[in-house]
C-alpha cells in the first residue's frame, strides 16, 4: 500500500499512547449516562441481557437475537455474559459490556485511518467520533448486532488497509469471513463496506486475493445460514425495502441519523448543532474533491470513502421504515472521509490547517458539553415530570408483584414485559399477546400457571399509551406505581379482550 501519511499536526506521540487516551477519553464520555438515575434497558435491550443471563448460568447459548434469523449478536451476549459474571446482572454491566465492544471498534477505526494519514492526525478523527451524538446511546445498547456490526466492520476497513497491495489469500479469506458477520449482524453497514473492500482486493491484481475473499464469505455465510436456522420460532422477519426510492428525503434523513435517537435530539440540544457541522462539512469535502480532483489529484483512498458514504445514503432512500438508527454506519463513514480529504489540504495549506484545528475544538467542545448532560437521557419521549426515575416505578412494580406472590403477568406493551421479566431476575415471568413470542419457554410457562389458578396479573400502562406519570392522577390500587394500571387476577375473558392468544393447558 503507498504511504500516504503527511505531516503531522502535533508534536509525536507513541500510537499505543494514543490508544490509551482514546480508550481513556472513550469511558470517561459515557459515565454521566452510566451513573445516571435515568438508565432504564429498553425491551430490545432486555432482551439481550437475558440472552447474556442464560450464557453465564449456562441454559442456552443465543447466536441471534430470540426470535430472528438476523441480527448476529453472540458477541455481544458474551461480551454481557462476562460482565454479568465479573459483576452482577444488571442494566450498568450490560451498558458497560457494549461499551467495551464498541471502543473494540474504535480502536480499529484509528488504527484503520492513522495508516493513511499518520497516529496524530489519526487520534483527532477518531476522537471526533467518540463524541458524535448519534453515537452517544447506541455506543452502549444491547439491539441485535449494530454494536457488532460498527466494530467488525471497522476491522473489515484495517484489514483491508492492511492487506491492500498484498496477494495472500488467507488474509482477503478473513476479510470475506468478517464482511459477512458484518451482512448477518447489520446489513446497513454493507453498502459502506463495499467500495473499500473491493478497492482493497483490487489493488492485490492477482486472482488469488479474490478466491480468498469469495471462500471467506461463502464459507462464513454458510455457517451462519445454518446457525440462523437454528433460531425458532422465527418471530421477526427483517424490514422490507421500499417500492419508491425516497431520493428527496435524504437530506432530512442525513440530518436526523447524525444527531443520532430522537429522544437524544430532545436531551441534547449541542446534537444538533455537531450534526449541522457535519452536515456543512459533507458539502465543503464535496467542493474540495472536486477541486482537487480537477487539478489532477489522485488519491485514491478519498475516492473510495466517498464512494463509502454515497452507498451508505443510496441504500439508506431504498428503506420502507427509517428510524435513527438506520444512519449509524454513515457517521463512521462519513468522518472517515471528510478526517482523510481535509488532512491531505490542511497538509498543504496552513491557513486550512488552523481552520480545521478550530473546527475540530468547537466540534469536540459540543460534544463534551452534550456528554456531560447526559445523566437527563431517558428512552422516554416523555420523561417524568414530577422526577421520579422511571427505573423506580419499575422496581416498585416489581416488590408489589412479589409481596403478592404474583409471579406471572400478562401485558399488551410489546416491550414492557421483557423489562418485568428482567429487571426482576426471572423471579417473575410476563407474556406478550403472541403465543410463542421470541422465547416460547416464557408464554408457556405463564399460560400454566393461569390455568393452574395460581396468582397472575395483567399491567397495562395508562392511555394514551406510555402516558407520564404526572398526567395520571391516582394509581388504581395501593402499592402500585401510578404509571402502571394492574389487574390481579385477570379473567380468560378480559385477556382475550386485549388480543392474548394462549398455549393449549395440555
Amino acid at each position: 500500500m503507498t504511504d500516504l501519511r503527511d505531516n503531522e499536526w502535533t508534536p509525536s506521540f507513541p500510537r499505543w499512547g494514543y490508544v490509551l487516551l482514546l480508550m481513556a477519553v472513550l469511558l470517561l464520555s459515557r459515565l454521566p449516562q452510566m451513573m445516571s438515575p435515568n438508565l432504564l434497558l429498553d425491551g430490545d435491550e432486555c432482551i439481550s441481557g437475558l440472552m447474556a443471563k442464560h450464557v453465564s448460568e449456562g441454559k442456552d447459548f443465543p447466536v441471534f437475537l430470540y426470535g430472528q434469523q438476523y441480527g448476529f449478536s453472540l458477541l455481544e451476549t458474551l461480551s454481557g455474559a462476562f460482565c454479568f459474571k465479573l459483576f452482577c446482572v444488571g442494566a450498568a454491566p450490560l451498558k458497560f459490556a457494549m461499551l467495551i465492544l464498541w471502543a473494540a471498534g474504535v480502536l480499529f477505526y484509528y488504527l484503520s485511518v492513522s495508516a493513511i494519514v499518520g497516529k496524530d492526525k489519526g487520534f483527532w478523527i477518531a476522537l471526533l467520533l467518540v463524541f458524535i451524538p448519534a453515537w452517544a446511546v447506541w455506543s452502549m445498547k444491547a439491539r441485535a448486532g449494530y454494536v457488532t456490526a460498527f466494530s467488525v466492520s471497522s476491522a473489515v476497513i484495517y484489514a483491508v488497509i492492511r492487506n491492500a497491495g498484498r496477494t495472500g489469500w488467507v488474509g482477503w479469506f478473513v476479510v470475506g469471513a468478517m464482511a459477512s458477520l458484518v451482512y448477518f449482524a447489520q446489513p446497513l453497514w454493507i453498502p459502506g463496506l463495499v467500495p473499500i473492500v473491493i478497492y482493497g482486493v483490487w489493488s492485490c491484481k492477482r486472482m488469488v486475493s479474490w478466491v480468498g475473499l469469495l471462500s471467506g464469505i461463502s464459507g462464513s455465510t454458510f455457517v451462519l445460514k445454518f446457525l440462523a436456522s437454528l433460531n425458532r420460532p422465527y418471530y421477526w422477519p427483517p424490514p422490507p425495502f421500499a417500492r419508491q426510492v425516497a431520493i428527496c428525503q435524504l437530506p432530512e434523513r442525513m440530518f436526523v441519523g447524525l444527531t443520532g435517537y430522537d429522544h437524544l435530539v430532545r436531551s441534547f440540544t449541542p446534537a444538533n448543532c455537531i450534526a449541522g457541522l457535519l452536515c456543512l462539512l459533507a458539502m465543503a469535502g464535496g467542493v474540495i474533491r472536486i477541486r482537487r480532483s480537477a487539478k489532477g489529484s489522485r488519491d485514491a483512498w478519498t475516492y473510495v470513502f466517498l464512494l463509502s458514504v454515497f452507498f451508505t445514503l443510496v441504500y439508506i432512500s431504498f428503506l420502507r421504515t427509517f428510524p435513527e438508527r438506520y444512519l449509524l454506519p454513515l457517521s463512521g463513514s462519513l468522518i472517515l472521509w471528510i478526517g482523510v480529504e481535509f488532512s491531505r489540504l490542511a497538509a498543504r495549506n496552513k491557513w486550512f490547517e488552523r481552520s480545521c484545528v478550530l473546527l475540530l475544538f468547537v466540534m469536540i467542545s459540543t460534544g463534551i458539553f452534550s456528554f456531560i448532560v447526559g445523566e437527563k437521557y431517558s428512552i422516554f419521549t416523555e420523561a417524568p415530570r414530577d422526577g421520579r426515575p422511571e427505573v423506580e416505578d419499575l422496581r416498585s412494580l416489581i416488590s408489589y408483584l412479589k409481596k403478592k406472590d404474583i409471579r406471572h403477568t400478562f401485558s399488551p406493551d410489546p416491550f414492557l414485559h421483557w423489562q418485568i421479566i428482567f429487571y426482576s431476575n426471572e423471579d417473575i415471568l410476563s407474556r406478550w399477546r403472541h403465543p410463542a413470542d421470541r422465547y416460547p419457554p416464557y408464554p408457556r410457562e405463564v399460560d400454566r400457571a393461569f390455568y393452574a389458578n395460581k396468582n397472575t396479573a395483567l399491567i397495562k400502562y395508562p392511555e394514551p399509551f406510555r402516558i407520564a406519570r404526572s398526567q395520571w392522577n391516582a394509581s388504581l390500587m395501593s402499592g402500585v406505581p401510578n404509571r402502571y394500571i394492574l389487574i390481579e387476577r385477570p379473567t380468560l375473558y378480559q385477556l382475550h379482550s386485549y388480543g392474548f392468544r394462549l398455549n393449549d393447558p395440555s
